[in-house]
């Protein structure tokens, strides 16, 4: 790690840190449940933002991989890493169907 990696690492620790010194986070009472509400509400709508991100990946992913088979470069890893991240992006919000249905 290099010298700025660690001096930001440092900072973001004692920001933390103090936040919770002056604010500490109060009991979970009744916030649990609002927030459950809350984040279910909003679930639709990030589900679709998913797919729709999905798609540009795919999109962007696909013209990249067609820009490195014309120069003749070897593109089986800029496929894997372009599908495979629009496959995660996909996949996540089947599996927060679990979670929030």
């Amino acid at each position: 790690m290099n010298r700025t990696t660690i001096t930001l690492v440092c900072f973001f620790l004692l920001q933390s840190a103090l936040a919770f010194a002056v604010d500490p986070p109060a009991p979970a009472t009744g916030s649990v449940t609002e927030a459950t509400l809350e984040i279910s509400t909003i679930y639709k709508g990030f589900k679709s933002f998913a797919y729709a991100m999905s798609a540009l990946c795919a999109l962007i992913g696909s013209i990249r991989v067609y820009t490195r088979f014309q120069k003749g470069d070897d593109a089986r890893s800029s496929i894997l890493v372009w599908f495979g991240g629009c496959a995660v992006a996909l996949v996540v919000p089947s599996f927060l169907d679990v979670f929030f249905k």
